[in-house]
């Protein structure tokens, strides 16, 4: 009876609460907005500043900003923007330079439409006119006589791309622009006659294209 008196007044073993394993928290990541990209995608897709080295065509500058080189408007209104056609947009541009020729490349990123878009619209605005005016602050007004469009090969990868001419007589200046998702290479030359301007932008076409769909 001891025995069992003794068994009835133990008190029962405590339960034993499990101890919560230990949390960790994550810190949210943010993905950069496009915008804040931009600068580095179109730096990324501008071609190297010894591009034209096998050419003898040395580089004469680039400028981060793109601010001194806008868009190409062919046949639009004099003080047209580039802002005006094509919305909010972020350019960068590399410029080479020698007694014979002048090859500028300006790779720019659009807020509100596509590289393709814009292509079109520069192809719009190139087969509307055969020659307009065109005004600069330092040399006052030239006419320019447009060719459009001129076929080249386009290279693999871009979404869209279209060639054409200008000269005022003198000069022969002829623009190659490529598209790809929300971006634009648009590569320039200028020389004495046509076929040494298009020879050199046939020449640049494949590995600006490379980079553009790299970017």
């Amino acid at each position: 009876m001891a025995l069992l008196a003794a068994a009835c007044t133990t008190a029962p073993p405590q339960a034993v609460t499990p101890t919560p394993a230990p949390t960790t928290t994550t810190a949210p990541t943010s993905t950069p907005a496009p915008a804040e990209l931009a600068p580095q995608r179109v730096r990324a897709a501008t071609l190297p500043a010894d591009a034209l080295d096998r050419f003898g065509v040395p580089e004469a500058g680039a400028d981060s900003n793109g601010q001194r080189r806008q868009l190409p408007l062919p046949c639009a209104e004099p003080k047209t923007t580039g802002h005006q056609v094509f919305g909010y947009h972020v350019n960068h541009f590399r410029e080479w330079k020698n007694r014979g020729f002048q090859f500028v490349h300006v790779v720019t990123w659009y807020q509100d439409r596509t590289g393709a878009d814009a292509v079109t619209k520069t192809q719009d605005l190139a087969q509307s006119c055969r020659e307009y005016v065109y005004s600069t602050r330092d040399t006052g007004d030239h006419t320019l006589k447009v060719t459009a469009p001129i076929t080249l090969p386009t290279p693999p990868g871009v979404s869209a791309a279209y060639t054409y001419c200008e000269d005022n007589g003198t000069t022969h200046a002829c623009w190659a622009l490529l598209g790809h998702d929300d971006l634009t290479s648009t590569l320039t030359t200028f020389a004495a006659t046509r076929d040494q301007s298009l020879t050199l932008l046939s020449e640049m076409l494949p590995a600006a294209a490379e980079l553009l769909t790299k970017a």
